[in-house]
């Protein structure tokens, strides 16, 4: 068989590869937004690194309340940013904290569902706060995170005070910008039935009417067991900064 033969099949197989990868992965399917440079410590913020590698920012509560609101960002470049300005929307008081993910706003290292699970798990120990006094809050690709951290503290014994999901789907796959991309299966960030099963804690699943970016789901509220609460007129984006949402 010639070059160009080999050529043809190769590319044949990989066409018709990614054709059955595209079939086998989740409907929702984005770009990382990694790379960019660190945006600035959000003012009243203290920021660490966490493990040596990852921004995260915290600010303690007011002297009369002892709770913490703990944001796991979706996929924004400035997640730091973005997530201090959330924090402050509603914190109400609390302490706040959250932290770049893995590549994204000045963090190290590679995105990867594994490694943020992890990382989001370690976050949550390096507070040093009672697990009663936590409660958590995951938006869209910060969802799956947010539930596995309320997992991993449900088994241990030590579930945290509340779980919110915003704008969130079952799945979502996440690819790094190439030209293979739309070839590619990509990382698959689920919110699992064993995470889901181990909750021990009040979920609250909140979504925009229109939300075009991730739909919202029925099938993720009774795989959480909890109702399903729709924002009128509201998208994926905005669901951070209306004035109805109340944590």
């Amino acid at each position: 068989m010639t070059a160009t033969r080999w050529g043809l099949v190769a590319f044949t197989l990989l066409v018709v590869g990614g054709a059955m990868f595209r079939l086998s992965s989740p409907a929702h399917r984005f770009p990382y937004v990694t790379g960019a440079p660190a945006s600035a410590t959000p003012a009243g913020f203290t920021e660490w690194k966490l493990d040596g590698r990852l921004r995260a920012i915290k600010r303690p509560p007011v002297e009369s309340q002892t709770r913490w609101l703990v944001f796991f960002n979706g996929n924004d470049e400035h997640q730091v940013q973005s997530g201090a300005a959330f924090l402050e929307r509603v914190g109400n008081g609390r302490g706040l904290a959250t932290f770049a993910y893995r590549g994204y706003d000045g963090s190290d290292g590679v995105p990867s569902p594994d490694a943020l699970r992890a990382d989001a798990v370690r976050f949550v120990e390096a507070l040093g706060v009672a697990p009663a006094e936590l409660e958590l809050v995951g938006f869209s690709l910060g969802a799956p995170l947010a539930v596995h951290v309320a997992a991993e503290l449900s088994r241990r014994g030590t579930p945290p005070r509340k779980l919110t999901i915003l704008a969130a789907a079952l799945e979502l796959s996440m690819l790094m910008p190439s030209r293979l991309a739309p070839l590619l299966r990509g990382d698959v960030y689920a919110i699992t039935a064993d995470d889901a099963d181990a909750l021990q804690c009040p979920v609250a699943l909140i979504h925009g009417t229109d939300d075009v970016a991730l739909p919202p789901s029925r099938a993720l509220a009774d795989r959480l067991k909890t109702t399903l609460t729709l924002l009128n007129g509201v998208d994926h984006g905005s669901i951070l900064r209306v004035a109805e949402l109340s944590l």
